[in-house]
């Protein structure tokens, strides 16, 4: 599982190491990544939950992501709006958003809902 996190400043950091992108690259297990809720200034602005997973495909020179989890509830704090994704891969589509405390943050109780959900292949819901 990678993320949630920001895709430049959190997930991909971690991965250009090059034990754990190879690791990442070679392991035989689903590989999740959970998709930011938001863009964010500066860096994802108009990204789609696509481009995320471009970015880090990119970056380690193979698709590597098997599941993303990605939201679909459009979410608008501060100007930024979220894109929902389009078609490209297997994708778990739903409203993963948790507002609290003044902020936007992903329902952690969904996301871990899902990810039982593709441990035990049940049906859940992919584009």
């Amino acid at each position: 599982m990678l993320g949630p996190g920001s895709v430049f400043t959190s997930v991909l950091p971690n991965l250009v190491i090059a034990e754990i992108g190879g690791a990442i690259k070679k392991t035989k297990a689903e590989v999740v990544y959970i998709c930011n809720i938001m863009t964010q200034k500066g860096e994802t602005e108009n990204f789609t939950g696509v481009d995320h997973i471009h970015v880090l495909h990119r970056h380690l020179n193979a698709n590597f992501i098997d599941t993303a989890l990605v939201n679909v509830e459009q979410v608008t704090k501060e100007g930024i709006d979220f894109k929902v994704c389009d078609k490209c891969l297997a994708q778990v589509v739903h409203d993963f958003v948790a507002l609290r405390d003044g902020g936007v943050f992903h329902d952690g109780d969904l996301v871990v809902k899902e990810l039982f959900c593709l441990l035990s292949n049940c049906n859940k819901i992919v584009i």
